[in-house]
């Protein structure tokens, strides 16, 4: 088995970021927390096309993947951090008093898991956008992004876990799943 790529130690940090905050947030927050990236993610797959083209008219450039890619990622970030934030606010006292280390451990496991649901969508979106078309002055990124992709041991471990988070996402959608989660 080849070894890790630069992509993979990204998203081995990342399980660690969200290992170490899931960890000082404690259970409920993380609970609030896998709502808010429910809803992140439910808001950022209905409407990144809107937003891809509403940018493309202002820039006079027709929509493309990169632009939807950086769309989808804008409303799912931004989402995201808003509903963490109401949520946080709405429950300044997050802390199961009775049994702490509990509280700890199990939000560290949840910090963990919503850490991989965010990396499996962000990867693949990226997925998505590497392989369809080029990126016109971007295309440099785009192959860095491609080959750090297509090496990564990590990344291929996400398609299992996308597939089952984007179907509780399918409801939500009329019109079906857009073409960056049809596998």
């Amino acid at each position: 088995m080849p070894g890790f790529n630069w992509f993979d130690f990204v998203i081995i940090i990342m399980l660690l970021v969200g290992m170490a905050v899931g960890y000082s947030q404690g259970l409920i927050r993380q609970l609030i927390g896998i709502f808010a990236l429910y809803v992140a993610l439910v808001l950022a797959t209905q409407f990144f096309r809107a937003l891809s083209q509403a940018a493309a008219g202002l820039l006079r450039v027709a929509p493309n993947t990169l632009s939807n890619m950086v769309a989808f990622f804008v409303i799912f970030f931004l989402a995201l951090s808003l509903v963490n934030f109401l949520g946080r606010d709405a429950y300044k006292a997050t802390r199961l008093r009775l049994a702490p280390l509990l509280d700890r451990i199990s939000g560290m496991a949840l910090g963990v898991a919503s850490m991989w649901i965010i990396l499996s969508v962000v990867v693949s979106v990226i997925v998505f956008a590497v392989s369809t078309q080029s990126w016109l002055q971007s295309d440099s990124i785009r192959q860095v992004l491609a080959s750090g992709v297509s090496g990564s041991q990590l990344a291929k471990l996400t398609d299992s876990t996308v597939s089952l988070v984007v179907l509780t996402v399918q409801p939500w959608l009329p019109g079906g799943l857009p073409a960056l989660f049809n596998f």
